[in-house]
């Protein structure tokens, strides 16, 4: 199972954390709303107490708003989940496993549903408990002028605000980083030019052209027909015949789609030196057979000797070409052009090294090119191991056109078929679309992370805001003495907002710890940059402090563009 689906267990674990996360933020939120509720309703609760209504009941009201309030968001938020999930399988590519198998049943409704009611008792808890035992002498004597929450409440709702704007600090910068290593993954070199480049696959039946000849060396062999090669250079003079053809080349694999861990891979020995890794693992590098102009096509630069041409056919010398990475590797950048290398198949003769190419990066995980050789296909030996049949068997012509390369499609079906009808062509792509499947897993979790980073900021702001709000309109008449007895409205403004900023200050101090924490919980699918990079940080938080500034200075700005007057009434 983890074949198929154990690559996206991590980016779903990620995003379900951040739910949870984002579930935290809101239910913070509601926490402060309901206790900035219970403040304005401390007469009514104390009066209503005076009369004779029990704490039972009391907190039995507080409690039933909490759950009805936290059934309703369960509710809207089952139809956004609904609509989310329809357009995820929308956009998902047809290869995500399991893709059409995910749905809303009752199982996910019934969770949600008891999460709702969970979270409604949780997070109504601490209203009810606040309005279950006022002090009834006290509240009942205060007045107008002189009322105000509490500091005990005061201090929860704003421990509250730090919560909320920490999570989101951490949250904004998980966006951060994977936003950071998508346009790095995104603008990373693949090594040739896959502008108007499409490929298409086909593979000749086993019966027709393989015959078992036994096991040699404890593996069993399998003889290929020399007319192999010759169906396939036929397709491709076919194909190069075509108006809009710019070239048309061959190889075993598609370029640029990924290579997994011992995907075509095989050991070689280089002659004049002692095998290197000999006494714990054979040397072994990425091996493709190709036809000549493959790097032409591909627009892969040569750096250093020639390519395959004309010349190099089943009788000739048999020739390799290396990849720079490989170059680096085996031969510490030296030029290696005249030297020989042995690769370990079967009936695998001695090859000359004819060529260096560029790196062509297959998978763009990789943090550096990986060494890659390259021989005629039709140089390769036509008895082969079991698992090289396929591979012999199946080839990749890599089209290269004038304009749009997917107009060609008709007259490569065309091509084909006359030179034979019983092999259709498949896997038909542009090269673009092999580079855009490999960013997809980072470019999904981003927009995820980007959806529930961006509630969970609006989340915390509105929280500030709520705050700072309620903060200032309990202050509203010590604001018209202060207008009234000469004081500044720069300086009132000041100490209205450094509470807020305060607040904002503590939350992103936090965030910066939590941050170091968690985002090295996804460290791998980071992609050149790190858990720590300092540019991310210093963004995020520039930003959240600058947005939550607002949100701190709007309440306060409101307050004092009123009249003295009115403030000095005000109840």
């Amino acid at each position: 199972m983890d074949v198929y689906v154990g690559w996206v267990r991590q980016p779903l674990l990620i995003v379900q954390g951040v739910v949870a996360l984002v579930l935290l933020i809101a239910c913070a939120n509601v926490a402060g709303l309901l206790l900035a509720q219970v403040a304005a309703r401390r007469k009514e609760v104390a009066v209503r107490a005076a009369l004779g209504a029990g704490l039972w009941h009391i907190a039995r009201q507080f409690l039933t708003e909490s759950i009805l309030l936290s059934l309703l968001g369960g509710l809207l938020g089952m139809a956004l989940a609904y609509g989310g999930l329809k357009l995820f399988i929308a956009i998902s590519p047809a290869w995500f496993p399991r893709v059409g198998e995910i749905v809303l049943d009752t199982r996910t409704l019934g969770f949600t549903a008891l999460l709702s009611l969970a979270t409604g008792l949780v997070f109504g808890v601490i209203p009810a408990l606040q309005a279950s035992g006022p002090n009834l002498s006290e509240i009942m004597k205060e007045t107008a002028l002189g009322a105000t929450a509490g500091m005990h409440r005061q201090r929860l709702r704003s421990a509250l605000v730090v919560v909320e704007m920490s999570v989101a600090q951490v949250l904004l910068i998980g966006v951060g980083l994977m936003l950071n290593t998508f346009l790095r993954l995104y603008n990373a070199p693949t090594g040739c030019d896959t502008r108007n480049v499409v490929t298409f696959q086909m593979q000749l039946p086993a019966g027709q052209f393989v015959k078992n000849t036994g096991v040699i060396g404890g593996n069993d062999t399998f003889e290929i027909s020399p007319r192999v090669n010759v169906v396939f250079e036929q397709i491709r003079k076919r194909i190069a015949g075509i108006t809009g053809v710019v070239s048309v080349a061959a190889g075993v694999r598609p370029p640029l789609s990924e290579l997994t861990p011992g995907d075509l891979r095989v050991n070689f020995a280089i002659e004049g030196r002692p095998t290197e890794g000999s006494e714990q693992q054979p040397v072994s590098a990425a091996w493709f057979p190709v036809s000549a102009g493959y790097f032409h096509t591909l627009g892969t630069p040569l750096v250093r000797g020639r390519e395959f041409g004309i010349q190099d056919t089943a009788g000739s010398l048999p020739v390799v070409l290396l990849n720079e990475a490989m170059v680096r590797r085996f031969w510490s950048g030296k030029d290696p052009i005249g030297k020989r290398l042995r690769i370990d198949m079967v009936n695998e003769p001695s090859r000359e090294i004819v060529g260096v190419v560029g790196d062509i990066r297959h998978n763009r995980y990789d943090r550096e090119a990986q060494p890659q050789m390259y021989v005629p296909y039709i140089q390769h030996p036509l008895v082969s191991e079991g698992r090289w049949v396929g591979p012999r068997l199946t080839m990749t012509f890599v089209v290269r056109s004038a304009g749009d390369p997917l107009r060609l499609v008709p007259a490569l079906r065309a091509a084909t078929a006359e030179v034979d009808r019983n092999s259709p062509i498949f896997n038909i792509k542009t090269v673009d679309q092999y580079v855009s499947e490999q960013l997809w897993q980072p470019q999904q979790t981003l927009i995820l992370l980007a959806i529930f980073g961006a509630l969970a900021v609006v989340l915390a702001l509105t929280g500030v805001y709520g705050v700072m709000a309620y903060a200032v309109q309990q202050r509203t008449h010590e604001i018209g003495i202060r207008v009234a007895l000469g004081a500044s409205r720069g300086n009132i403004l000041q100490v209205l907002v450094a509470r807020g900023l305060l607040l904002v200050a503590l939350g992103v101090a936090i965030g910066c710890a939590g941050s170091l924490a968690l985002t090295r919980l996804f460290g791998s699918l980071l992609w050149g940059v790190t858990p720590t990079d300092p540019l991310t940080y210093t963004v995020v938080i520039i930003a959240l402090v600058s947005v939550a500034m607002l949100a701190c200075y709007l309440p306060a700005r409101r307050t004092l563009d009123g009249e003295p007057t009115a403030a000095l009434r005000y109840e």
